[in-house]
């Protein structure tokens, strides 16, 4: 039986690390095909050398070898395809019952009727202990099995997606010679609409595994914890990433803060700026009402007691240590010290989401503004400014074409410059995203019923008001602006089309300048979005979710209690 034991281990994990380390090492392949295809031709190479040859053999080997992976992930498929239907139908149900164990094994006690009672209570508290482990470390077994299966799963479509990406930051625009330009334009066209479709490994034929399956699949709730818990994740995940974060904070003040060079573009930023002003002071005012109703509540009830029994003084948050500290001058200290604490989780609780709003709110008005460039590329207006500027360059006023030509690569050069800067945002907040999302239906939920259960002074209903509405604010200033940059970044696609286009397609600069538009457009119909961790898209659907969750919980706490 031992053998037979540990032979099941081994079954029980070969097939599935198999699929795991298959994961890995194409997600590898992958990355490094997408590094391959951003160096097809960039600025050293427009620099060496413009060989037609090397650049057609550089991206058939690339072609060749996007080709090779495909079919190999379709291999891999075929073969999996029935295992990963039985992993992932089975490993719910498992989870299920060894949960189900874990709390219900205390109620099947170990019957010993040999042994002395003592003894038997001894050994029958040490067998439920160890019956409780065994199952917890099988659960959990379980639960890393999914993740990690789901987890390399959905890294392989991320990277097989990720293609396009690379596809598009080649510099095709910088050829000279037109006829190479659209030849290699043409080619990166097939590459990107291939890449559109996902590689991935599906769940016997149904659906792709991704971080969704492991979500659906576990069904286990967290414990809703305090609102400290979030300010140190937010700080801590902060202090990994601080390189990143500075990283971070120069290239908005380089790329976010720039575009006064049209009324438009004022426009624009003077807008991004109003609403920046009303999301933040609006967020930030509630968490300092509330801080200051946290302080002030047990201020007025020390004043309205006025009891001679100096331990029925109250504290903003109650000290559960038996400390000698509520006679005077302890008490004022420790009081002092709360305030302090009380001023500091208010400014770490608003200060990140706060400058994730701002962002959000400028990168929108970015891609609005870099529409707006490409809608006005072929104004006459536009044209002469653009001409103009260009004092180093002999252009003759006649020859627009030219003009906007460079127009249409210094808007492609911004277009990659904000994916960059989005996924730069991405990187950062992507972990904090996950954190918020989870807990804002318990901080809700638990909030809300403060203000509903009998018994709580008025104070603390006011307080629990101000907390309430604060976090509501926060959830839709955080779920509205990231919802407003994957929309804007979607709707860049009808810049170029709700240009003038068709009146310059005549001539063959013309039509080649309109095949240009393809790759723009088809590149947008990808929208840029911030995620919690890859889990889940961060958009106006995750606040009507956590809404909803939040009320839920809400109403079943609401009738356990009566």
């Amino acid at each position: 039986m031992m053998f037979s034991g540990w032979h099941c281990c081994i079954c029980y994990f070969c097939f599935d690390n198999f699929i795991c380390q298959i994961n890995i090492t194409l997600v590898g392949q992958f990355i490094i095909l997408q590094k391959e295809l951003r160096e097809l031709y960039d600025h050293r190479v427009a620099l060496l050398s413009e060989d037609e040859s090397y650049i057609r053999r550089k991206l058939a080997q690339c072609v060749e070898k996007h080709q090779q992976l495909i079919d190999f992930t379709k291999r891999v498929n075929e073969l999996y395809r029935n295992v990963i239907l039985g992993v992932v139908v089975l490993l719910s149900l498992l989870i299920c019952l060894e949960l189900f164990q874990l709390m219900t094994v205390s109620h099947s006690p170990i019957k010993i009727q040999i042994l002395p009672i003592f003894s038997a209570v001894l050994l029958q508290t040490v067998g439920e202990t160890l019956t409780k482990i065994h199952y917890c470390v099988y659960a959990c077994g379980s639960i890393t099995q999914l993740y990690f299966f789901t987890l390399t799963c959905n890294d392989l479509t991320e990277a097989s997606l990720a293609i396009s990406d690379a596809a598009y930051d080649v510099q095709w625009f910088l050829m000279k010679s037109k006829t190479r330009r659209n030849a290699l334009m043409k080619d990166l066209q097939l590459v990107i609409m291939r890449s559109q479709k996902i590689n991935s490994l599906y769940v016997g034929g149904f659906s792709p595994v991704t971080l969704m399956t492991f979500t659906s699949d576990v069904m286990y709730c967290l414990v809703a914890i305090i609102c400290d818990t979030i300010n140190n994740a937010k700080f801590f995940t902060f202090m990994l990433k601080r390189k990143e974060y500075h990283n971070l904070l120069r290239m908005a003040r380089d790329t976010l803060w720039a575009g006064f060079e049209t009324e438009y573009g004022r426009k624009v930023l003077k807008d991004c700026e109003n609403q920046a002003m009303i999301f933040v002071i609006v967020f930030a005012t509630f968490a300092q009402c509330s801080g200051i109703l946290y302080l002030l509540e047990p201020i007025l009830l020390n004043i309205q007691n006025n009891s001679t029994d100096v331990k029925e003084r109250l504290f903003p948050f109650k000290i559960w240590f038996d400390l000698p500290i509520y006679e005077s001058p302890n008490f004022e200290i420790w009081f002092l010290m709360e305030m302090f604490v009380v001023y500091h989780a208010c400014i770490l609780y608003f200060c990140f989401d706060n400058y994730l709003i701002l962002v959000n709110i400028f990168i929108t008005g970015q891609f609005s503004i870099l529409k707006n460039r490409l809608e006005v590329l072929y104004n006459k207006k536009n044209i002469q400014s653009i001409t103009s500027c260009c004092r180093d360059v002999k252009i003759h006023e006649d020859d627009s074409l030219i003009s906007i030509s460079q127009e249409f690569k210094s808007c492609i050069r911004q277009h990659q410059l904000l994916i960059g800067f989005v996924d730069q945002v991405e990187s950062v907040y992507t972990l904090m995203n996950l954190i918020s999302v989870l807990l804002y239906s318990g901080m809700i939920c638990l909030s809300g019923y403060q203000l509903i259960v009998p018994g709580n002074t008025l104070m603390r209903r006011i307080k629990f008001v101000a907390f309430t509405l604060g976090c509501l604010t926060q959830l839709l200033s955080f779920s509205f602006t990231c919802n407003n940059v994957s929309v804007s970044s979607v709707d860049l696609s009808d810049g170029p089309y709700n240009s003038v286009w068709y009146t310059k397609n005549y001539l063959s600069k013309g039509r080649s300048q309109t095949k240009d538009f393809i790759i723009v457009i088809m590149r947008s119909q990808r929208p840029c979005y911030f995620t919690g961790a890859g889990f889940f898209p961060v958009t106006l659907d995750t606040l009507k979710s956590v809404l909803t969750t939040a009320f839920s919980y809400l109403t079943l706490i609401r009738q356990s209690a009566q």
